[in-house]
């Protein structure tokens, strides 16, 4: 027996009762902040930045006082890093896509939604195929907030509930 095979045979032998570093156990339940809502608590945003490792959506907590105006398409600000940011809602989901500790909403800038599911899909694809981010692309595709104008399409439950928060 030549003695490369006694080694290959004893790697062999190990590799198959120990784990590889890419068998990630599955991720836990996210750990939501007190003051969450229980309906849909988590939000995917997408944040407006142009650093292309963020062009990636986040979950973040929901708050119970901002559940009714935190809809997808709509826009919200949210701290990351340290910073705030503002944010593009996504979708909202009962389960997080992370095991880790949720930061919260901190405010709706507009509760009325001016992204479909499409429109996000396919800036999504004008960012990969010309090299950018999809918050640029959402960017130049969506008008600037004017919040007089908006208030004529917002109901009216809404509009009081985005103008106190």
């Amino acid at each position: 027996m030549c003695p490369r095979q006694g080694i290959a045979s004893g790697v062999m032998e190990r590799s198959a009762s120990q784990p590889a570093l890419l068998d990630a156990p599955a991720p836990s339940a996210a750990r939501l902040p007190a003051g969450a809502t229980e309906e849909l608590p988590i939000a995917q945003v997408l944040l407006d930045s142009p650093v292309p490792h963020l062009d990636r959506p986040f979950d973040y907590a929901v708050p119970m006082d901002l559940s009714e105006t935190v809809v997808p398409g709509g826009r919200v600000k949210v701290r990351f890093s340290g910073r705030e940011f503002s944010a593009w809602v996504l979708a909202r989901r009962q389960e997080a896509s992370t095991g880790a500790r949720l930061s919260m909403i901190t405010k709706v800038v507009s509760a009325l939604p001016v992204l479909s599911a499409e429109v996000i899909e396919l800036a999504g694809q004008v960012a990969r195929r010309c090299g950018g981010v999809t918050s640029d692309v959402l960017r130049a595709a969506v008008p600037r907030r004017a919040a007089r104008v908006e208030l004529e399409f917002v109901p009216e439950d809404f509009a009081a509930a985005a103008t106190t928060g």
